[in-house]
């Protein structure tokens, strides 16, 4: 079918604003779907949507049952009271007891209870209604609830701690005032199974299950269970949450000073809407932030809606100036042009919801690395505020985009740029002053923002700016490449004149220049498009890569071992079992000591004795290179040959005033006397590796930290530090490991860990086992999954963009190669010169990746890092950037694969038109034309 002008234009359009809307789609649609889990998650209140506290609400309890959305009420009585329980090989000695007489009923305390053995609980009674409506509360495992004064039920926490089943007996005793003392047969023992909900406590009050009578009025909590007819969904979760507040009202009325005072006399926990609510507070913050760091996608999108409408705009020109010829209005034509434009926008809505949903299913395939089966089992869910969202989209981006353009659309840039130095210098200063202002200002606001990174946290204005700066530097680098395309352009054809031909160049690569709006806009969309894609893999690269480094930094080593001192007599064959592993590279033994630097002895600082050069094969420095290839090296070599000397941090040095060849004194208790010790400073350095390994192995430094990783240390010799500290006087000692490159460290822990030597191990750190699981945190893989979807989108538009540049002069470019073929050019040179004008387009748009890239990833890593969970600026340098070069060379040649491809197919379709389809053409338009104006 041979669409015509119209549906042509429409058909162009259409394909732009689909590209942009899809990628708002599949955004919104991974977000809603994947807080399917989180609206799981925050609504999983236990069997009970709300709990009524207070005994007032128990005289309610049958007009609440009675409302039509209510479908169970139980309550839940407690108080407090002390139990001692005694299994049975102590049950005929508890007998005998002097605290104990023996009656009819059996035995009864006649005394307080040992203050040491008991434990303070509190107990509850259910009606008879609560475990028919409630049963997973407490569910019976073993025996039965009580049915008498004399019998008591226990949770499975508590008949733990006192190691005690059904049958065995249980001192009670309840009541401050006036207690009172029972002696009773436990016949039950329950699980609160509920306990792990998001209101768990709820469903864990009840310590113990007694009878009525058993209960005191000291400490005494009521408690009513409301389960409501289910009406809540995430599609609206805020219908949810007027519903449960209306029952909440209908509650309240039923108090008769509600009314009067306007409150009542016991508090309704809405637990169901509270995590409602939740829900809803999550994902509006989610939505925020992912949109501010995906806002190099949304230029892009934005970027090809406009793509498409300045075509629009551009083709209609004609149209509507004969709408203008014959009487037509200026609000008519507007009104019937804009109809056209919510049109086309609301139908790419539409089909984007499909795309979006498709694209999305990948997203959580790449949670877990590939687990297929998500694409299919993976919830699906498109909330009312997306789609409000995505229809309010379809309507403002095209006529914002309209309005923008439509009094741009008759600026032609010129290429010609006068005669004489002077002219053609002014000429160019008025040509691109507004693209070099527009780069030069926002060169200079994204290097006072990374000069402060503190303004990205401190401000949410620099923050917004560190994202948006970065693509009007895009911008501007794209406006002056666009415009100098002429100058360019001619330049290049000359260059490339011997290796392509004259012809492939000449007409080739100058075709490129004759309408710079639209090579421009493609050249600004490639360039995005791959370097939005690069970034993605700089920070799949970056992230684990920092973290590794940062780790190994910190804990001194690939592996460290926190030593216990108490186990010295082990050490040895500790150093003898890991030196054996075939794993291990080398090892050292760090000792950190504590001394003052002032006589009052205030504010210790750690003095590290290390073998210079063992550990020199051990540590890393905090760039993540091994101390032996590092800037620390020669420092470490002269600590090796002067022993007495230190080697110390440079924030110390600033403090106390001290530089290289300067004196240190450090002063140690001694009794009730001070030591000095005197050393002197080798050499000053900016940090020194750590090692951050406690008990609890290794505590990254929390977000917020004025502490800096690998500062405030002074390094000395370890011959040296034995002959002036004491062996039992060292605060910490570890023993650093270096590993093979790829080994498992862990493997190494375990098996010491299962010998015999593992009372000699306080704590371990493996840096590779916590860079994979710091790297594994849901908010990384949920932001990974997020910017896979968007560069599938935006790398799959690429050949889009390349079918679009050729399409809006399509059929200018087939008139111009029939009429190549008239005067004798061969089909094989016509196909030649189209190929290298899209190559040309792709060259243009690595030129404009080489130079944007580099600050877009820069910002985007830095902002990405200081707004992550983890404190990358407690480290000398918080981003350790890793270069993935293959990915780059990957994207490029796709780049350049996808221009070759296009520019072959459309040169096959541009060469089967005939001068004399040209000339019929031509003399039909005349006609055309000329019959619609007269």
């Amino acid at each position: 079918m041979v669409l015509d002008a119209k549906h042509k234009r429409m058909a162009f359009t259409l394909l732009c604003l689909l590209v942009s809307s899809t990628i708002f789609s599949s955004f919104l649609i991974f977000i809603d779907s994947y807080s399917y889990n989180i609206w799981d998650y925050e609504t999983d209140v236990g069997p009970a949507s709300m709990v009524i506290l207070g005994s007032e609400g128990l005289d309610f309890i049958d007009e609440i049952l009675a409302l039509p959305e209510i479908n169970r009420v139980s309550s839940l009585k407690t108080s407090m009271a002390s139990v001692i329980a005694y299994p049975p090989e102590y049950n005929a000695s508890f007998a005998c007891s002097e605290a104990m007489i023996e009656n009819t009923n059996g035995y009864t305390i006649q005394g307080p209870l040992d203050e040491v053995s008991n434990r303070t609980i509190r107990v509850g009674y259910i009606d008879e209604t609560f475990q028919d409506n409630f049963p997973s509360i407490i569910n019976i495992t073993s025996g039965k609830l009580p049915e008498s004064d004399s019998e008591i039920a226990f949770s499975e926490w508590l008949a733990s701690i006192f190691q005690v089943t059904a049958g065995d007996i249980v001192s009670y005793e309840h009541g401050v005032n006036n207690p009172h003392y029972s002696t009773l047969r436990l016949v039950g023992v329950y699980s609160q199974d509920e306990a792990d909900t998001r209101s768990g406590h709820y469903y864990r009050l009840a310590d113990a299950v007694v009878p009525p009578a058993l209960l005191t009025n000291d400490s005494r909590e009521d408690y009513l269970f409301l389960d409501v007819e289910p009406r809540h969904h995430p599609l609206i979760p805020s219908t949810g949450v007027s519903y449960l507040a209306d029952i909440e009202e209908k509650i309240r009325e039923l108090d008769p000073q509600y009314s009067l005072f306007h409150h009542t006399s016991f508090y309704i926990d809405d637990i169901l809407a509270k995590g409602i609510i939740r829900y809803q507070a999550w994902l509006l913050s989610t939505r925020f932030q992912q949109s501010t760091r995906i806002i190099g996608f949304i230029f892009f999108a934005l970027v090809f809606a406009g793509f498409g409408i300045r075509y629009n705009i551009k083709d209609k020109k004609t149209e509507i100036e004969m709408l203008r010829a014959r009487g037509g209005s200026s609000a008519q034509i507007t009104l019937l042009y804009l109809r056209e434009l919510l049109f086309l926008g609301v139908l790419s809505t539409i089909i984007a919801v499909g795309l979006g949903f498709s694209i999305s299913r990948i997203g959580f395939a790449t949670i877990g690395f590939f687990h297929f089966e998500q694409l299919v089992t993976s919830p699906f869910l498109l909330s009312l505020d997306s789609i409000i969202i995505l229809i309010i989209l379809s309507i403002v981006v095209p006529l914002s985009l309209y309005s923008i353009l439509h009094n741009n659309s008759n600026i032609v840039t010129k290429g010609s740029i006068g005669f004489g130095g002077h002219a053609k210098l002014a000429r160019l200063v008025r040509l691109f002053r507004w693209d070099i202002s527009l780069s030069l200002v926002s060169l200079v606001i994204l290097l006072s923002i990374w000069g402060s990174n503190s303004l990205i946290t401190q401000s949410s204005i620099f923050s917004l700016l560190s994202y948006v700066t970065p693509f009007t530097f895009f911008i501007g680098l794209a406006g002056m490449i666009s415009r100098s395309l002429k100058i360019s352009s001619n330049w290049l054809s000359s260059r490339l004149r011997k290796p392509i031909g004259k012809l492939a160049s000449g007409l080739g690569i100058r075709r490129i220049s004759s309408n710079v709006s639209t090579s421009g806009t493609t050249v600004l969309i490639l360039a995005l498009a791959i370097s939005l894609a690069w970034n993605g893999a700089v920070f799949e690269v970056t992230l684990p890569n920092t973290i590794l480094n940062q780790t190994r930094f910190a804990i001194g080593g690939d592996l460290t071992l926190r030593l216990e001192d108490d186990s010295r007599d082990l050490w040895d064959d500790l150093f003898q079992n890991v030196t054996e592993s075939p794993i291990v590279e080398g090892l050292s033994i760090v000792t950190t000591y504590g001394l003052s630097l002032s006589s009052e002895m205030q504010n210790l600082v750690e003095f590290v004795s290390i073998e210079p050069m063992l550990y020199a094969d051990v540590g890393y420095d905090s760039l993540g290179a091994p101390l032996a290839q590092s800037n620390l090296m020669p420092s470490l070599s002269i600590l090796d040959k002067n022993p007495t000397g230190v080697i110390m941090t440079s924030d110390i040095a600033r403090s106390y005033g001290l530089s290289e060849g300067d004196t240190l004194r450090a002063f140690r208790a001694n009794g009730s006397e001070v030591d000095t010790l005197i050393f002197n400073i080798l050499s000053i350095v900016e940090s020194l590796p750590d090692s951050m390994v406690g008990p609890d192995g290794y505590t990254p430094p929390p977000l917020g930290s004025s502490d800096r990783v690998g500062r405030g240390q002074i390094w000395m010799h370890i011959q040296h530090a034995e002959t002036v500290f004491l062996h039992n006087s060292s605060i910490a000692t570890t023993l650093c490991v270096r590993t093979r490159e790829g080994a498992n460290g862990q493997e190494l822990v375990d098996a010491v860990l299962d010998s015999n030597l593992a009372d000699a191990i306080l704590g371990y750190a493996v840096a590779s086992v916590i860079a994979e699981q710091s790297s594994l945190q849901n908010l990384f893989i949920f932001e990974s999954s997020i910017d896979t979807i968007l560069i599938i989108i935006a790398l799959g538009s690429i050949p889009v963009a390349f079918l679009m540049h050729f399409y809006e002069q399509f059929e200018d470019k087939r008139k111009e190669s029939a009429l190549l073929r008239a005067i004798g050019m061969e089909s094989m040179q016509l196909h030649k010169y189209q190929m290298i004008e899209t190559q040309s387009v792709a060259l243009y748009g690595i030129l404009l990746i080489t130079l944007g890239s580099p600050i877009l990833i820069t910002t985007s890593l830095n902002v990405s890092m200081y707004n992550s969970p983890i404190a990358f600026k407690a480290f000398p340098y918080p981003i350790l950037l890793s270069i993935p070069w293959i990915p780059l060379v990957i994207l490029i040649a796709y780049l350049v694969l996808c221009a070759g491809a296009i520019g072959f197919i459309v040169s096959f379709l541009n060469v089967k038109k005939t001068i004399g389809k040209v000339t019929r053409d031509i003399w039909l338009d005349s006609l055309n034309n000329r019959g619609q104006t007269e």
